[in-house]
């Protein structure tokens, strides 16, 4: 079966999402460090994986579309979940193949999530002590810190 180009498209999927892992992880390190230098090239290198991620998504919907067409599936979603089931009936080693990438794929996206939540959280908590320091500095009426008479 023609599958191996869904496949090899799967498989770039699953590297750029470890790289993004891989960037998330340093961003967070960079976040517990106060490293902004980190930060500012991280968020650059999560920019550009955000752009090869989803550039790969529209290669493997516009696969999954051809290669339905292609072998008359009972299915209308280009979602690969349904893909896979569609695909089962035809060859299983496909189906086998696909499970496995779908499998793999679905524990990076819960890594990413859950350094992502992590992330949001240390931002968050930082936002907040920043704006607890400026009120403890300035008061509840936000003085001046400064004194502008000189």
């Amino acid at each position: 079966m023609e599958t191996q180009h869904l496949v090899k498209a799967l498989k770039q999927q699953e590297s750029n999402l470890q790289k993004f892992l891989d960037s998330l992880l340093k961003h967070q390190q960079a976040l517990i460090n106060h490293n902004l230098p980190v930060m500012d090239e991280v968020i650059l290198v999560e920019a550009n994986l955000l752009k090869d991620i989803n550039g790969v998504d529209k290669e493997v919907v516009k696969t999954i579309n051809q290669l339905s067409a292609q072998y008359s599936l009972a299915t209308t979603s280009t979602k690969l979940l349904d893909f896979t089931k569609a695909i089962k009936k035809i060859s299983m080693n496909d189906y086998v193949n696909l499970l496995q990438i779908q499998k793999s794929l679905r524990g990076l996206l819960t890594k990413i999530q859950t350094i992502n939540s992590q992330n949001s959280l240390l931002i968050e908590n930082a936002r907040s002590f920043i704006k607890q320091t400026f009120t403890s500095l300035a008061g509840v009426n936000n003085d001046p810190i400064l004194n502008r008479r000189v």
